[in-house]
């Protein structure tokens, strides 16, 4: 059980994601379009703080993360101008 903070940390530390922050998580936790897997009984809680489980985490945001679309092929060559 991590807090949130400390997720964004070890998905960008495990290598799932580039970068990541616990804003982030929580912006994917409070979309319900995001998919997101942690039910209100999976969240813990220390001192205040919201922990969440890591292992149902990882394989959601690795899942999500191979799906995930850049910006395309150039459609030309950067520092061409017209």
């Amino acid at each position: 059980m991590l807090t949130f903070a400390q997720a964004a940390a070890q998905l960008v530390e495990d290598g799932i994601v580039p970068n990541m922050t616990a804003e982030g998580l929580r912006r994917l936790a409070r979309d319900p379009s995001s998919g997101w897997p942690i039910g209100p009984d999976d969240y813990g809680e220390v001192a205040g703080a919201r922990l969440l489980p890591y292992e149902l985490l990882a394989p959601f945001m690795k899942e999500r993360a191979a799906k995930r679309r850049g910006r395309g092929p150039d459609k030309k060559p950067r520092g061409e101008t017209d």
